[in-house]
């Protein structure tokens, strides 16, 4: 079960297995290792920068599997893997072992400055990746290979992304491209580059005054607030391409880079499916006016969704060619898939920052034989390809193809389970349950007939997230849901390898929490 519900109170009779097997799970009171709530203590005196300067955050002392446990002693469930990041849980010693493997080894190679040197992970970790990526061509066709660059994070990625799509419209001959498009409620990052493709208001009010100008924004698909009664989602989908065409055309079609999209969206509109169809709809208008397509699967990616890239999803992804085996021609390979793509959180699972932009042949072809900067990506930066990050991605990834981890029954019962027992409860502030895979989110409405939000005075999500942490769980709130102003939600991300009985005692303390919130959250209506 991927697919959110139009409301809560109709759900598949797919998930009634489920449900039986909830009804019959211990109640929160007696769940096995489930500690008391202990009082949140805030770190000692710290000279560290925090995010805010008037909330301190926990000090986490040790974390193993799915659990952290903090300077009080209070273990406290990560059901959000930090920020969907630790997608093999904490101190796997699998992975410990391959970092010291590679510090301690005899050809060990700590850092080397990429203007002069590559290392081997970073090659076997960019076959890897390609691998999976980009399909292969005919024998007939003239070949073309696709590239990989490593950096340290999303952000970085997506800002260095930017570059990289204008550098390959000025070898291209078209200097004029100079904009952007991107979907409201959207995050694709906090340098100043990526903050300006982004649309969480929150974030960038600050540094309006000194962003870029150049991103024109368009709706993102959102069936349960956007999609019409009278409405079938290909109609909708419909809908959505004449507005974005009809922005393409009066803006410029020749004066736009690339359209930057989460595929299912992250933390500023919580896991937001897009309904069949629509992103082969973004594929072929990029197509056709020479814009590039660009996913940003930052945290959605690496399987967190359930398909090791989200774009290849079989229910919502682009449509895959059916002859793969014998190759495929370059417009059949350009029709499925993105023009560049970057990953980042699950690729070193939290443990090296490492991101990736995965670029296609296409673009690597007209680089490479730029005149005017003779093959060259002006772009730099002093940490790309660190071998130890790759060496530790490498051993993340390696795990989860040789442990056949994506075909865990975990990434169809999380949704079903949570789905099911939140309509169990009917808790009458909850207003929808959707994802996909182990990327799963809850929109908070006053009311569920007209999908009111609260107010962001009120700051919903973030008392559940501190409430929800007194009872021993991690989840990751966001307001502005709704419009970058209003509404609440928040996401659960558990670990690839989390267990069916983990999964459960997640529900059981959320909805826990939930039932004894009931009272205070009804006082915040209105």
């Amino acid at each position: 079960m991927i697919r959110a519900q139009r409301n809560l109170g109709r759900l598949p009779a797919a998930i009634a297995q489920t449900r039986r097997c909830l009804a019959t799970a211990s109640p929160l009171e007696t769940v096995p290792n489930t500690p008391p709530p202990l009082p949140i203590e805030p770190t000692p005196t710290s000279h560290v920068m925090h995010r805010s300067l008037s909330h301190s955050p926990l000090l986490a002392k040790r974390a193993s599997g799915i659990n952290i446990y903090t300077s009080t002693g209070q273990r406290i469930i990560d059901a959000t893997s930090g920020a969907a990041v630790s997608c093999l849980g904490h101190s796997h010693p699998a992975i410990i072992e391959a970092m010291k493997k590679h510090l301690d080894g005899s050809d060990a190679v700590n850092y080397v400055a990429t203007i002069m040197f590559t290392s081997s992970p970073a090659e076997e970790l960019s076959k890897l990746l390609l691998e999976s990526w980009e399909p292969p061509l005919r024998p007939t066709e003239l070949q073309s290979t696709g590239k990989v660059y490593f950096c340290s994070g999303g952000s970085e990625a997506n800002d260095s992304l930017m570059k990289l799509a204008s550098q390959y419209h000025l070898e291209n001959g078209q200097p004029q491209r100079t904009k952007f498009i991107a979907r409201k409620q959207s995050y694709h990052g906090n340098t100043l580059g990526s903050l300006s493709l982004s649309h969480n208001l929150a974030r960038i009010t600050p540094y309006k005054g000194i962003m870029a100008k150049n991103t024109v924004h368009v709706p993102a698909p959102n069936t349960y607030r956007d999609l019409l009664p009278s409405e079938t989602s290909e109609q909708y989908v419909e809908r959505l391409r004449e507005e974005y065409e009809s922005t393409i055309v009066r803006e410029g079609a020749d004066t736009f880079i690339a359209f930057f999209l989460e595929p299912v969206t992250g933390a500023t509109s919580g896991c937001l499916v897009p309904p069949p169809g629509y992103l082969q709809m973004v594929r072929d208008l990029c197509t056709k006016y020479g814009i590039l397509m660009v996913c940003d699967e930052v945290m959605s990616g690496i399987g967190r969704c359930g398909s090791f890239h989200v774009h290849k999803h079989p229910e919502f992804g682009l449509k895959q060619p059916l002859a793969m085996g014998t190759g495929l021609t370059k417009e059949e390979r350009e029709a499925s898939m993105p023009d560049i793509q970057t990953v980042a959180k699950g690729l070193g699972g939290g443990y090296v920052p490492i991101a990736a932009l995965l670029i296609s042949g296409k673009v690597v072809d007209v680089l490479r034989a730029g005149k005017i900067n003779k093959g060259a990506w002006v772009h730099g930066l002093t940490y790309q390809g660190h071998s130890l990050t790759c060496a530790t991605a490498l051993a993340v990834q390696r795990y989860i193809q040789d442990n056949d981890i994506m075909s865990s029954p975990a990434f169809s019962l999380l949704g079903s389970m949570l789905q099911s027992r939140l309509e169990q409860e009917d808790f009458d502030f909850v207003g929808n349950v959707r994802g996909a895979g182990l990327f799963w989110a809850v929109e908070f409405v006053q009311n569920r007939t007209t999908k009111e939000p609260f107010k962001r005075a009120k700051g919903l999500g973030m008392l559940i997230h501190e409430t929800c942490l007194k009872n021993g769980l991690a989840v990751y709130p966001s307001n502005g849901t709704v419009d970058g102003k209003e509404g609440d939600h928040i996401i659960l991300a558990p670990p690839y390898n989390v267990t069916e009985g983990e999964m459960v005692e997640i529900v059981d303390l959320l909805c826990h929490t939930f039932r004894n919130m009931e009272s205070e959250i009804a006082s915040l209506r209105g």
